[in-house]
């Protein structure tokens, strides 16, 4: 569950985690898409990201566009690459 706050502030509640799925890359656009190689994911599934890029780090964002071996991750913004380097 994910709340927005008037203030920017959103907050997202966890009460179970399914298993962790591994990416190995993430592309360079306005909407992110992730290859995870056999992941389980459907469309609308909320996922917390784990990355070494600090402004997606911890975030949940919500799975889109599934296809095999990749999945877009809804909101969140590749294209700087000084937020986002390779």
């Amino acid at each position: 569950m994910a709340v927005s706050l008037p203030n920017g502030v959103v907050l997202a509640l966890a009460t179970a985690y399914a298993s962790s799925q591994v990416v190995s890359a993430v592309s360079s656009a306005s909407e992110a898409v992730a290859t995870a190689t056999g992941h389980t994911l459907v469309n609308g599934d909320l996922v917390e990201f784990t990355s070494d890029w600090s402004k997606a780090n911890g975030r949940i964002f919500r799975v889109k566009g599934i296809a095999t071996n990749t999945f877009t991750l809804e909101g969140l913004d590749t294209t700087n690459p000084n937020l986002f380097p390779a």
